[in-house]
């Protein structure tokens, strides 16, 4: 069997997430490295939110349990990502094409989100996706990928 090869993965169920009836249309998963945290990004009623959960077995979202949740500036946010050590997190604003961001003072946990900032300098590449990895931002839009220093 190949590795990543996606035509032969099955069985790994499915989960249903929302903690009230009214959240609809999660926007993106994210995990600690080490599998134990999960952070999922929702649209619920017109506001954008973020759910932290610990999971007894890693990567296992059947495991959960919420920790906290918290309500964030967005609105048609379509992507997150979080620096390797979870306190920094950017988001990508499709609507109005600016970057946003937070720092986590405990990484990985949304109710400790600080220091809201947006950057507007962003909007000339019609930013539809971030990832942060070590030293570099990503930005996806207007068909191009563009790497930033940080």
């Amino acid at each position: 069997m190949q590795p990543w090869n996606i035509s032969s993965a099955g069985g790994g169920g499915s989960y249903t997430l929302s903690q009230v009836s009214n959240e609809l249309y999660p926007h993106s998963v994210r995990f600690d490295p080490t599998g134990y945290k999960m952070n999922v990004q929702w649209w619920q009623n017109g506001v954008d939110r973020l759910h932290h959960y610990t999971l007894q077995s890693p990567y296992d979202p059947g495991s959960r349990t919420l920790v906290s949740s918290a309500d964030y500036n967005g609105s048609s946010v379509r992507n997150m990502d979080w620096s390797d050590d979870g306190t920094f997190m950017a988001y990508a604003q499709s609507g109005s094409g600016e970057l946003r961001c937070y720092y986590l003072s405990t990484p990985w946990d949304v109710s400790t989100m600080y220091g809201y900032q947006t950057y507007a300098a962003f909007v000339p590449f019609g930013i539809q996706g971030v990832f942060i990895t070590g030293n570099y931002l990503y930005i996806c839009g207007n068909n191009t990928v563009q790497r930033f220093n940080v």
